[in-house]
């Protein structure tokens, strides 16, 4: 599988023409967009999409690409897009809900093409930036979510209850291409090899 490195210039540039697949890792919404300022780190790292480049990115989905948002990169993708879904624990204190880093029971949706050649239930991992969705958007489809009753498989939860049976996995139809949001990173240090299926397949 061919893959690149984009930078904020390439994707402004229209670069996005040759590919089909655009991944974004997580990293916020406004730092993706504005990044950093101009002397506060090298030139060729200064600066974020900016408009233009969301613009970009825009047209190359409805267009019929596909854009991979993983953990706060996702609030990036639902802005964008205009997607009706919000993290279900932002305003949670860490007293009533708290995951440092812990595995998680996933429930997959056998109907989605994301969980293809998988069973219906898989092991995840879920750390401080992780997040599970509330979706009140009908073009929003749940891939996956985080099993209901006590999810926990390995670690510790502070709150599991908060997250149990929420959506972890999203997709929606944009135009003629389509968005994937990942709550959780399916390729934690690269030992995730239980939620590599879900990436791949996503790609």
């Amino acid at each position: 599988m061919a893959y690149d490195t984009l930078h904020d210039a390439d994707v402004r540039s229209g670069a996005l023409a040759d590919y089909d697949v655009l991944i974004f890792q997580a990293q916020s919404a406004s730092s993706i967009l504005t990044g950093f300022d101009q002397g506060q780190v090298p030139p060729e790292y200064a600066g974020g999409l900016g408009e233009a480049g969301a613009a970009e990115v825009t047209a190359f989905v409805e267009g019929g690409g596909r854009v991979i948002a993983i953990e706060a990169a996702t609030d990036f993708a639902r802005d964008l897009f205009g997607l009706e879904v919000a993290n279900a624990t932002a305003d949670l204190p860490n007293t009533d809900f708290y995951i440092p880093g812990s595995i998680l029971r996933l429930a997959l949706d056998g109907e989605s093409e994301l969980t293809t050649g998988m069973r219906s239930e898989t092991a995840a991992w879920y750390w401080r930036s992780s997040m599970a969705f509330d979706v009140e958007d009908p073009r929003v489809r749940v891939a996956a979510r985080y099993a209901s009753g006590y999810p926990l498989l390995s670690g510790w939860v502070l709150g599991g209850d908060h997250i149990a049976g929420k959506p972890a996995i999203l997709e929606a139809n944009i135009g003629s291409g389509s968005v994937v949001l990942f709550g959780f990173q399916p390729n934690y240090r690269a030992q995730t090899m239980s939620t590599w299926p879900l990436l791949f397949n996503a790609i």
